[in-house]
């Protein structure tokens, strides 16, 4: 099982660790794990999170403030999004 992650969920994930980095490098790092370890899960559990209400089919999982989006592969999952909870997802989503 694997997991990728889209050239949407790449730059979230930069931006998330980057501005984390300017608060506190042991944050960013923690945000990041946490991140990682959760995408290694739903890869060898691509139904655990739960469906996403929209047009798009994604599936979700909540990982402390961030929302992952991403769509079961055959093989494991893409990452389409990792995006803040107090954003607005519906509209970044579009």
């Amino acid at each position: 099982m694997f997991y990728q992650l889209s050239a949407a969920a790449e730059s979230d994930l930069d931006a998330i660790v980057n501005y984390l980095f300017g608060e506190s490098p042991v944050a960013a790092s923690k945000v990041f794990d946490d991140l990682t370890q959760r995408f290694e899960l739903l890869s060898t559990q691509p139904l655990l999170g739960e469906v996403h209400p929209g047009p798009r089919h994604f599936r979700r999982s909540i990982v402390g403030n961030y929302v992952v989006f991403y769509v079961p592969l055959n093989a494991g999952i893409e990452i389409a999004r990792i995006l803040h909870g107090n954003r607005d997802i519906t509209a970044l989503l579009r």
